[in-house]
């Protein structure tokens, strides 16, 4: 029988944190890194596991990798605060692990924005979630990492709900974090930038 290892990682999630842990409290072990959250989050997310970890920000890629290190699960479902399992995926996820026809599966990610479906505009894309925990790694990047997977990959079609944005304060919030961190990341990677480019 196969488990199944959780990870999140966090970082003032308090509005997000207790409908993601709510939707994967059936896992074998949900494994939390935080970065100092000075909210909420923590004290929330005891009330599902004890395997939190408090530790600094060294960006998305790094951040899930010692999440991924702590795992002890055969198989792993690494997932966002603002992210939720539905049931259909709940038993997909159950059925699937078990019978282990593939190293890694991609997961149908429809996007919820201000509490609505986005049906259109890639509101549904496929991500790179489960995979099996000896065969992954995440890439070293501090934004738009991936994880690698040695051996082959599925698809699963069972939604895993993204509840990216509740309003579009949070939208611009986002942009404006990630277009940050994607300018230290090209900055590190020798790439110049210019009027042109940002246009």
């Amino acid at each position: 029988m196969s488990s199944l290892s959780v990870i999140i990682i966090t970082y003032n999630e308090e509005s997000n944190i207790k409908a993601c842990l709510e939707s994967v409290k059936w896992a074998d072990e949900i494994v939390i890194v935080d970065s100092g959250s000075k909210d909420n989050t923590c004290q929330i997310a005891r009330e599902y596991t004890n395997n939190i970890h408090i530790t600094d920000w060294p960006g998305y890629g790094p951040q899930k990798q010692r999440a991924l290190e702590k795992a002890n699960g055969n198989w792993v479902l690494s997932i966002d605060a603002d992210e939720r399992v539905s049931p259909e995926l709940k038993q997909k996820i159950l059925s699937t692990i078990n019978t282990e026809q593939q190293h890694g599966y991609k997961i149908k990610r429809p996007l919820i924005f201000c509490n609505k479906l986005i049906r259109y505009a890639n509101g549904t894309n496929y991500h790179l979630c489960l995979f099996k925990r000896n065969s992954a790694q995440f890439t070293p990047d501090i934004v738009h990492e991936s994880v690698k997977v040695n051996g082959p990959i599925g698809i699963i079609h069972e939604p895993l709900y993204h509840h990216s944005f509740s309003n579009v304060g949070d939208l611009l919030e986002k942009i404006n974090r990630y277009s940050t961190l994607n300018a230290e990341k090209r900055l590190k990677q020798g790439k110049k930038s210019s009027l042109f480019t940002a246009i």
